[in-house]
């Protein structure tokens, strides 16, 4: 099964078993940013069943690359390493839990990310942000899923963004939501 083919399956698959994916338009703005920037160093957080996962280091794996990932839910994880397997993709670290909720300094001493996707729970966000930032390069970038759809859990994502004098803007890429994206640039 091709790559196109592969995301196609387990795009339906996440539309039948009603798991949150991402949209056709956020995956378009993903692939165009990690290709345009050629992003090598990725961290994502609420990776759910791989989809989005597979569409990060399915790009990235042109040139050297690297793909951290977490997700909350057990089941979600395992099927995730299946995925993976799946896909044979190598250099993907996966972890079975909630980023802020563990010592994330030993799992990821030396790490510098220049690619951050966060779409796990939208309330922590901030906390994510905040707990991911010693390991933010100064040249990255950053996307925050679903954030027109809850702009409500959001408030404090912004005034962080803010606050670190980042660069950022929302973009609406669907009819109902979109992401934010910002550069620490």
């Amino acid at each position: 099964m091709g790559t196109s083919s592969y995301h196609a399956y387990i795009h339906n698959i996440c539309r039948t078993r009603n798991i949150p994916c991402i949209s056709p338009h956020t995956e378009e703005f993903l692939l165009r940013t990690l290709t345009n920037w050629q992003y090598k160093h990725c961290l994502e957080i609420g990776s759910a069943i791989w989809y989005s996962t597979s569409i990060i280091a399915s790009t990235v794996k042109q040139w050297w690359w690297r793909v951290t990932s977490f997700e909350i839910s057990m089941p979600a994880y395992r099927e995730c390493l299946h995925h993976i397997q799946e896909q044979s993709l190598s250099n993907i670290s996966l972890y079975p839990f909630d980023f802020w909720l563990v010592d994330h300094t030993r799992l990821l001493a030396g790490h510098t990310f220049d690619f951050v996707f966060l779409d796990g729970r939208k309330a922590h966000y901030d906390i994510h942000l905040a707990a991911i930032l010693p390991y933010i390069s100064s040249h990255a970038c950053l996307i925050f899923d679903d954030v027109i759809k809850f702009e409500n859990k959001l408030s404090w994502i912004y005034w962080l963004l803010d606050k670190l004098q980042w660069e950022y803007t929302t973009e609406k890429l669907d009819d109902d939501d979109g992401i934010i994206c910002a550069f620490t640039h």
